[in-house]
């Protein structure tokens, strides 16, 4: 464990604030859903926690199942669970990737990207390390997971 509870604010982490889709604005998606008939997949990110990048140096105790020379420390290169920044370091990454594939986040709700595809609307609802993506057209539905993979 990178013992996240012995962080020091300023010091070891500055934000650690991540949007998630809010819960009405989930329910206003589902309801155009269900009115539209688009077509509603959810994804599940595995070993989300893992990759995001760090943007201050982070040491750590060697595990106790390593052998370590005294006084050694590791310094870690990738987020990892239980440290205090790690949901923001995963947000901030998975918006840069989305906005590579020309997805817009929406002003109204952070936890939501848009993007349309010849006119046809395709969107993202993030809730920490699951998605909930709606289209209209599955072919696109199906092109964009691939892509996300």
């Amino acid at each position: 464990m990178a013992q996240g509870f012995l962080q020091v604010p300023v010091v070891d982490f500055d934000e650690t604030f991540a949007p998630v889709t809010y819960y009405q604005f989930l329910r206003i998606l589902l309801a155009l859903a269900n009115c539209y008939g688009w077509h509603v997949h959810q994804m599940d990110v595995k070993s989300t926690f893992l990759n995001g990048n760090l943007k201050k140096e982070i040491f750590m105790n060697v595990p106790p199942e390593y052998e370590a020379k005294e006084n050694e420390v590791w310094l870690l290169h990738k987020a990892l669970y239980s440290l205090k920044q790690v949901l923001r370091e995963w947000y901030l990454k998975l918006k840069k990737e989305l906005e590579s594939l020309v997805f817009v986040r929406s002003s109204a709700d952070h936890g939501v990207f848009i993007k349309t595809i010849e006119g046809r609307l395709f969107v993202i609802a993030v809730w920490v390390d699951d998605f909930l993506l709606f289209s209209s057209n599955i072919g696109d539905m199906e092109e964009i997971k691939w892509s996300l993979a």
